[in-house]
């Protein structure tokens, strides 16, 4: 009762009621601070790496980081030098999801910062070494509406002084495809090192996927247009060998990269169904006419399922059984998550801000999410990217 009668007292009180709306004021200021200086100094996203229990061992601070291989991963790192404008810029760029594309992005850069393009050791350490294959730079001609690629930081001085319309990777072979001339009369090509053609490829071959093909148990996917017609294009996919020979004819849709003995396409017909095939191009499984697969990974595949209420994925075995089942929200603008070292990324949003974690093969969540964006794991680090203030 007393406890009561003093409560009741201090509710009646004027400086209560003053420390309360200082209180409340102050937290309001606070706040309104905070919302200004971000948007006066908005914070950057950083790229380190992270281990198994989400714990970072190399602190971001890169513009890009990628996976480990061999022991040594390719980091973009910060360009002094460049002007504010530049480097706000080039933390635009950076947002592009391109979690897909290992060594992709990295080595295509129109801004002039080559420089910045590095390699670390797994202790975070830059590492100056040469690198095994040259890089691909892309120059944006505004007049042409077209990129002009040139291989720089390796191979030879005719190499280097060699520009073409389009340009691929080096292989671990010491070849590269590329395109000399922007023109449909004009071939892609296999070059090595010196710039000089080693092997044409057929004609009707347009595009071949710049997938390591070690890494994609020896086959490469490659697509042809054979229908032209009403300016549509429908484009057939098919594998060539570590020789560039066609082992699988070029008859789906679409397809990806080899992985667990298996490869992802997309049937020619009507029913546009995802279909898993081996490596003699025999249809091994197929996924309902609602569900959308991608590449196996530590032996389960991402499927995505849509219904009235819209698509969740989860993933299934090589018999096509839900190991996890799908109760997984998909996200516009992914890419799909794949297992690697028995932890597959997958992304949350609430109220429009996207976060990403780990799951293992329970389907539970053992790296809650908490990252901007995050890549696969390797060599037993992901590369993950925060937001950090300036």
């Amino acid at each position: 009762m007393v406890a009561k009668t003093g409560f009741i007292i201090l509710l009646k009180s004027q400086r209560f009621w003053n420390i309360v709306f200082v209180f409340c004021a102050a937290i309001i200021l606070v706040a309104a601070g905070l919302m200004v200086r971000r948007q006066l100094v908005p914070p950057v996203r950083r790229w380190g790496y992270i281990d198994k229990q989400g714990h970072f061992v190399v602190e971001p601070r890169f513009i890009k980081a990628y996976g480990f291989k061999n022991g040594f991963a390719e980091v973009v790192v910060p360009n002094h030098s460049k002007s504010a404008r530049a480097s706000s810029e080039s933390e635009r760029d950076s947002e592009f999801d391109d979690t897909a594309c290992e060594h992709y992005v990295v080595s295509y850069t129109d801004r002039g910062d080559l420089d910045s393009i590095r390699e670390i050791d797994k202790s975070g350490h830059l590492i100056a070494r040469d690198l095994e294959l040259p890089l691909i730079s892309a120059k944006f001609d505004k007049k042409t509406r077209r990129y002009t690629f040139c291989y720089v930081r390796g191979g030879s001085e005719a190499l280097r002084l060699s520009k073409f319309a389009w340009a691929y990777e080096f292989d671990r072979s010491g070849l590269a495809v590329v395109q000399r001339q922007s023109s449909s009369d004009s071939p892609l090509e296999l070059i090595d090192k010196n710039a000089k053609t080693v092997k044409v490829l057929p004609a009707e071959i347009c595009t071949v996927s710049d997938h390591d093909v070690e890494e994609s148990e020896g086959l490469r996917e490659f697509t042809i247009w054979p229908n032209e017609k009403e300016n549509e294009c429908v484009g057939l996919s098919g594998f060539l060998n570590k020789d560039y020979q066609v082992v699988i004819q070029a008859r789906f849709r679409s397809a990806e990269s080899f992985d667990d003995g298996l490869a992802c396409v997309v049937s020619n017909d009507k029913t546009n169904r995802t279909q898993y095939i081996d490596k003699l191009g025999h249809i091994v499984l197929e996924l309902p006419e609602n569900a959308i697969g991608s590449s196996f990974g530590d032996g389960l595949a991402c499927v995505d399922k849509a219904d009235r209420w819209g698509s969740k994925f989860g993933f299934i075995n090589k018999k096509g059984q839900y190991i996890i089942a799908p109760n997984f929200q998909s996200l516009s603008n992914c890419s799909s998550p794949r297992f690697s070292e028995g932890l597959a990324k997958v992304g949350v949003e609430f109220f429009g801000i996207r976060k990403f974690g780990f799951i293992d093969r329970s389907g539970r969540f053992v790296i809650p999410p908490q990252f901007e964006q995050a890549r696969d794991f390797s060599e037993g680090l992901a590369a993950a990217s925060v937001e950090v203030d300036r």
